[in-house]
């Protein structure tokens, strides 16, 4: 199938590093009496489960163990369990016969993969939202929830970053790179962006002020100077080009410059390459690059408009029915939708070639604690919304990941 495949955890014991030191004894057992769960997200909307259950013995409790997750757009999750071992369960991450039945059987499954892929949602869904289980990262406590929802989720913490003392300041946009696996968060106070692995929460990154202060303008001319980075606003990747595009407003002095920065791939990663100046009133909160037309859209309050970086051309305006306070914006995989989020905590899904909000597809966020939506990415059929209110506790400036289920 061409997929790449790593280890994650999945809930209990099996988040503990200690639960994979088993014993031989221990690792037979398991290998002998395990069942599968297999989950198949095909596109960005629709999704087959099957469970496997009686592969090699009776079924299985209901605890999942290991979870391995391709890294390729079709994602294949098999959670592992063993019947006979006691409480805590421990995860069957070894046994050659086991996964090689597995693969076996995800090889007959094939063919009846190349049909799951509608581009829209059923007409006269239903869906709902809901806060991804936690199975890596941060989990939200209640206390930290202002609505004192019991809700417990999958977020990502920016203060401090895991493992780190590093911080956000002020999260204001973001963009999602497949290529590398990252989400791209921008901070308007630090004048930073921070490169983060979506599923761990871990920084791999962070491209400072200085950098983006003595890159040079497009076509040559001199560096950016101190007034073109304080106001990072919005952020977007075009997938085609390889490129990462970074919008600063005009926030908050007369002496601020609106500035887009790209940021090409050098030495295998992304660094900023040229910039070029932006209209003095311009203040795009959101932007996107879509799939589908190939091209970079950019958005304030009700209004969106096209891009082009070479010719530094805006197109002209125009607004979709309904949809005011665009904070954040981005674009399915095939680019047949855009999504959105507003001043007013809700994200929107607008079916792109008719430009209208799909009825049933309005989710207010205020339930899970989000306070200042402002910027949202689709990743592998989960939104990531980036929350740039200031609050005590972990959910300051957090990432929140989302479920819609159907």
């Amino acid at each position: 199938m061409g997929a790449r495949w790593r280890r994650g955890w999945g809930v209990g014991a099996a988040r503990r590093r200690g639960a994979s030191q088993r014993t031989v004894s221990q690792r037979r057992t398991a290998s002998q009496r395990c069942s599968a769960e297999l989950l198949i997200d095909c596109g960005e909307d629709w999704t087959l489960r099957a469970v496997l259950v009686g592969m090699l013995g009776r079924r299985a409790e209901s605890v999942p163990g290991a979870i391995w997750r391709s890294e390729s757009p079709l994602i294949i999750r098999l959670a592992f369990w063993s019947p006979q071992l006691s409480p805590p369960i421990h995860p069957v991450t070894s046994g050659l016969m086991t996964r090689r039945r597995v693969l076996a059987f995800l090889a007959a499954l094939a063919p009846i993969l190349a049909v799951c892929a509608p581009s829209e949602p059923p007409v006269g869904a239903s869906p709902s939202v809901r806060m991804s289980p936690s199975t890596v990262t941060m989990t939200a406590e209640p206390t930290d929830d202002p609505t004192k929802s019991s809700s417990r989720g999958h977020v990502i913490r920016t203060t401090p970053f895991v493992h780190t003392r590093i911080s956000m300041q002020d999260g204001e946009g973001s963009a999602y790179v497949p290529r590398d696996h990252s989400l791209w968060l921008a901070d308007d106070s630090s004048d930073a962006i921070f490169e983060v692995a979506p599923w761990t929460g871990r920084l791999k990154r962070v491209i400072g002020e200085q950098a983006f202060r003595s890159t040079d303008r497009f076509g040559g001319g001199p560096p950016a100077g101190p007034n073109r980075t304080d106001d990072f606003e919005s952020m977007a990747y075009d997938a085609a080009n390889d490129v990462l595009y970074v919008f600063s407003g005009k926030c908050c002095s007369k002496t601020i410059r609106p500035t887009v920065f790209r940021l090409t791939r050098r030495r295998g990663v992304l660094r900023p390459n040229s910039w070029q100046p932006l209209k003095r009133t311009s203040d795009f909160t959101a932007a996107g690059w879509n799939s589908a037309d190939h091209r970079l859209y950019v958005a304030v309050e009700s209004d969106l408009q096209t891009y082009k970086y070479a010719s530094n051309a805006l197109g002209q305006p125009f607004q979709i029915a309904d949809l005011t306070g665009i904070r954040g914006l981005g674009f399915s995989r095939d680019g047949s939708k855009m999504f959105t989020v507003t001043n007013g905590e809700v994200l929107d899904a607008v079916a792109w070639q008719s430009q209208t909000i799909i009825p049933g597809w309005s989710f207010d966020l205020t339930p899970f604690g989000v306070r200042d939506s402002r910027a949202v990415e689709r990743i592998r059929g989960r939104f990531f919304v980036l929350d740039g209110a200031p609050r005590r506790g972990r959910l300051e400036f957090a990432v929140f990941e989302f479920d819609v289920e159907r």
